[in-house]
């Protein structure tokens, strides 16, 4: 019998609160969840839904956005925008444009 390492989670975070997550991305469905694992855990990517209102909450996937560069809870790589919001999804975008470090020297 071969034995493999342990399990690791995927490293690459997928909020949405109706959605299933890609293959290699792992589900969350609440702002709250959501705060918790970015703020506990180092993540390679994480990709973001605007419309967060199947979980019936004020909270938008562009006010975790804002949280998360105010609070330098950064992913290695740059954010993603999966929303299909036509006005969230722009301004997700455009507010990762103008904040998102160039260099990983930038990000040290």
């Amino acid at each position: 019998m071969v034995r493999s390492g342990p399990r690791r989670l995927p490293a690459r975070l997928y909020l949405d609160d109706y959605r299933p997550a890609p293959d290699g991305w792992l589900p969350v469905r609440t702002p709250l969840d959501f705060r918790y694992l970015v703020s506990t855990f180092d993540w390679d990517a994480i990709s973001l839904d605007n419309d967060l209102s199947g979980q019936r909450t004020a909270v938008t996937g562009e006010d975790l956005l804002m949280w998360m560069f105010e609070e330098d809870h950064l992913p290695k790589e740059k954010p993603c925008v999966h929303s299909q919001d036509p006005h969230g999804a722009p301004r997700m975008r455009a507010y990762i444009d103008a904040r998102w470090p160039r260099s990983s020297k930038e990000r040290m």
